[in-house]
């Protein structure tokens, strides 16, 4: 009976020992595997397949990664639409700053051929105010040859129509700076 009891004592050892150590590098592998995935997760790599147990705490542990992953992933994706969205306004802002600078360019251009216009039309109101007084030393002029006699009536009628001339033209002038003045 000793010798039965204690082959059956090695026996229970040795099946024990050998449990143990079977279950403790099934434990590290599963380990090690939980680490390694993690780990690539980390690195950044949510391609890879998990490959879950069913049934213990390890499948569990497994399962709650792929969740992990699954809610990376969408995680990466909506990160990935707003920087999208971002580039596209800021394409279109782009865009916009451009049709606003070519705007405000092509309004500088128009205010500089305005003032270059309203230069030249001071120019002509000055040379229309030089014509004005010739106007008025000619209308004296013919004051004079009317108060001389009858042959000189005929320039002052001449003089008269060229009085006239000058006066349209004075007329035409400032209706051109009026209209320049409008749009102004």
């Amino acid at each position: 009976t000793k010798t039965v009891l204690l082959a059956a004592v090695c026996a229970t050892v040795t099946i024990a020992l050998w449990a143990g150590i079977s279950i403790t590098r099934m434990l590290r592998g599963a380990f090690q595997r939980a680490v390694g995935v993690t780990q690539s997760i980390a690195g950044g790599n949510l391609a890879d397949d998990v490959y879950v147990r069913d049934g213990d705490e390890f499948g569990h542990l497994f399962g709650a990664i792929v969740d992990m992953q699954t809610r990376l992933n969408g995680v990466v994706a909506n990160v990935r639409a707003v920087a999208d969205e971002i580039a596209q306004t800021a394409q279109e802002i782009d865009a916009a700053n451009a049709a606003l600078a070519a705007e405000t360019q092509a309004q500088a251009d128009s205010l500089s051929a305005t003032m270059a216009s309203t230069t030249r039309m001071t120019d002509s109101v000055r040379s229309t105010a030089q014509s004005t007084a010739s106007v008025g030393q000619l209308a004296g002029q013919a004051s004079k040859a009317a108060s001389s006699g009858g042959d000189v009536v005929g320039q002052v009628v001449g003089t008269m129509k060229e009085i006239d001339a000058s006066s349209k033209r004075i007329a035409d002038i400032v209706a051109v700076i009026d209209g320049i003045a409008f749009q102004t």
